[in-house]
């Protein structure tokens, strides 16, 4: 298996800080513990191609697989480019 991406790995740290769990929003984002996830749709499909997220109709949860990552990795905020 190939080796998670920063991105995926924090992605998996940021959503066991927000209870593991949320619900996709109409526009296509995730909702996780009254906060949007500052995740692209793409990352949270390759993990779910890993195993590491579970979908189910309009919810994700992480799996246990999902929970061990994100225990590993403290989520510190994902890089922010500035204007001007």
């Amino acid at each position: 298996m190939k080796k998670l991406t920063k991105a995926q790995q924090q992605a998996c740290a940021w959503l066991l800080e927000h209870n593991g769990e949320g619900v996709w929003a109409k526009n296509g984002t995730l909702l996780a513990a009254g906060e949007v996830a500052p995740v692209m749709r793409r990352t949270w499909n390759t993990l779910r191609d890993r195993g590491l997220v579970l979908f189910k109709d309009r919810r994700m949860a992480l799996t246990e697989a999902g929970r061990a990552v994100g225990a590993c990795h403290v989520y510190d905020g994902f890089p922010t480019q500035e204007l001007g």
